[in-house]
C-alpha cells in the first residue's frame, strides 16, 4: 500500500474501502493490531429531541494489549481513523477523532491475553465543578460571553486566560466576539452550567471538537435536510453521474 496520504473524499467516492484506526496514549502510538475494542461517544445534543443550553461530555471505552509500561490515570488518549481503498491500495491521511483523558483502568487477563480496559472522558468533564474565584468584574456592564468562556477554559485546562484561547475552536471564538452578550454572576454554578447558559444564548451546545477544542454547535449551523438518495455508508447514489432526488425539500 502506498504510504503517501490520499484525499479522504476521493477514496470514499471510489467505494469498497475499509476503516482503520489507532490511538495515541500519553505520546505512545498503539496500532490496530494492539487494539481489541474501541468505542467513542460524542454527541452534540442530549437526546433524540434536541435541546440547547448544554455542555456535552464525550466518552471513550478502550481495550488494548498491556504495553508493559505505566499509563498515568489522567493520560491523554487521541483516537485516529482513516479509510483504505481495497481496490487501489491507497489510504487517506489519519484523522483525529477527539481527545480524551483516562479516568479508570482495569487489567483483564482472560483468555491468557494480558489486556487493559480503559474508560476516559474528554475535557468537558473538567467543567463539572464549581466556578472558582473569578478575576472578571461582574456588574451591569461586564463581563461578556467571550470573556467568560475564555476564563472557564482557563480553569478547565489550568492555564492563563491568554493561553486559554488556544483551546477554543477558531470559529467559536469568532461567534463569541462578533455577537457579545452580558453574563450574570455565576453564584453557586458549575463551569459546565455557565457554559450551558452561554450556549443557550446562541441557540446551541458546547462540545469538545475532533481536535480537542471547545466548540459551539448551533442549530442554525446544522446542514439543511436533503432528500438525495444515499446507501448505508452515507455514500451518494447516482444514475449516470447525477444524484437521485427522492423528494424536493420545501
Amino acid at each position: 500500500m502506498l504510504e503517501t496520504p490520499f484525499d479522504f473524499d476521493y477514496i470514499y467516492e471510489e467505494g469498497n474501502y475499509e476503516t482503520q484506526f489507532k490511538v495515541n496514549i500519553n505520546g505512545k502510538e498503539y496500532l490496530q493490531s494492539k487494539i481489541w475494542e474501541i468505542r467513542t461517544s460524542r454527541k452534540a445534543f442530549a437526546d433524540n429531541n434536541p435541546t440547547f443550553g448544554n455542555a456535552m461530555v464525550g466518552q471513550i471505552d478502550l481495550t488494548i494489549e498491556n504495553p508493559g509500561i505505566e499509563i498515568p490515570r489522567s493520560a491523554s488518549i487521541k483516537p485516529y481513523t482513516r479509510i483504505v481503498s481495497k481496490d487501489l491500495g491507497i489510504a487517506s491521511g489519519w484523522i483525529q477523532k477527539g481527545e480524551f483523558f483516562i479516568d479508570t483502568r482495569e487489567e483483564d487477563s482472560s483468555d491468557d491475553i494480558d489486556l487493559i480496559v480503559i474508560q476516559g472522558f474528554d475535557a468537558m468533564r473538567k467543567a463539572y465543578r464549581k466556578y472558582p474565584s473569578s478575576t472578571l468584574v461582574w456588574d451591569n456592564t461586564s463581563p461578556y460571553t467571550d470573556e467568560v468562556v475564555i476564563e472557564v477554559v482557563g480553569f478547565m485546562f489550568g492555564v492563563s486566560s491568554w493561553l486559554a484561547q488556544q483551546y477554543i475552536d477558531w470559529d467559536t471564538m469568532a461567534i463569541l466576539t462578533n455577537n457579545r452578550y452580558l453574563v450574570n454572576f455565576p453564584a453557586q454554578y458549575t463551569l459546565a452550567e455557565v457554559l450551558g447558559s452561554i450556549a443557550a444564548m446562541y441557540g446551541g451546545n458546547f462540545i469538545m471538537s475532533d481536535s480537542g477544542l471547545l466548540k459551539l454547535v448551533r442549530f442554525a449551523d446544522l446542514p439543511k435536510e436533503t432528500y438525495y438518495l444515499i446507501n448505508e455508508r452515507g455514500k451518494r447514489i447516482t444514475f449516470g453521474g447525477t444524484r437521485i432526488l427522492l423528494k424536493r425539500g420545501v
